[in-house]
């Protein structure tokens, strides 16, 4: 787990997450309205619902 007062570069997410791109370690990510109508801070957002997500990583 990074360090609160020393996050990662880019999206604080992106060392532990199976959908990281080169992307994510660059750019920190706006806030969006995602899927569902919910707010995410995504370079992906699509890519983040269980019908796109691989099995391993929705349950």
């Amino acid at each position: 787990m990074p360090s609160p007062s020393n996050p990662p570069s880019g999206c604080r997410f992106h060392k532990r997450c199976p959908l990281a791109r080169p992307k994510c370690a660059n750019e920190p990510p706006a806030l969006q309205t995602g899927p569902g109508e919910r707010s995410v801070a995504c370079h992906f957002p699509l890519l983040t619902t269980p019908a796109v997500m691989p099995q391993a990583i929705v349950g």
